[in-house]
């Protein structure tokens, strides 16, 4: 059990909730986010979009509930069907409910490919101020896990790693 992407979670004869390829995907908490708000306290929530390099649209798109009191904690998991994780890439926006004109605190881009080796994965990201894309605008904990068959998609990675590091 634990991290060992062998193991299938789903029991025999029963249908995964994401598919033939799926994604669980945890936003646990933020810290050291900027405060947006004039008065009053801070309200962050997170919308999760799922993109691909292939399609302009949104494949995926969901949020958090609305963190009123401790003010940046959700541990909110997300279970997305993909269809190809070289080319898709989850896009996290730490967003203010009590923001008055822009409510977009932060944001981080999330390749889905990095992860096709199927363990659980929990790690704290950087976050970035959507308009200057160079300025850190706290970290966000998340917790990534690809499901399904992932062979095809775990060989052509490694390879392509192998290829890069020549």
């Amino acid at each position: 059990m634990g991290n060992d992407p062998s193991t299938n979670t789903t029991p025999i004869g029963a249908k995964a909730p994401w598919g033939k390829l799926g994604l669980s995907f945890t936003v646990v908490q933020a810290r050291g986010l900027r405060r947006t708000s004039f008065w009053g306290v801070d309200a962050p929530y997170c919308a999760i979009r799922l993109a691909s390099r292939n399609s302009k649209m949104a494949l995926y798109e969901g949020e958090t509930s609305v963190d009123r009191d401790e003010g940046g904690f959700w541990n909110e998991t997300f279970h997305i069907a993909i269809e190809d994780p070289s080319a898709e890439m989850v896009v996290v926006h730490v967003m203010n409910a009590n923001a008055w004109l822009n409510d977009e605190v932060a944001t981080c881009v999330i390749p889905l490919a990095s992860f096709v080796h199927g363990c659980i994965e929990d790690m704290w990201l950087p976050l970035y101020d959507p308009h200057n894309k160079s300025a850190w605008e706290g970290e966000i904990r998340i917790r990534v896990q690809l499901h399904g068959d992932l062979r095809s998609f775990r060989s052509a990675y490694y390879q392509s790693k192998y290829t890069y590091l020549k």
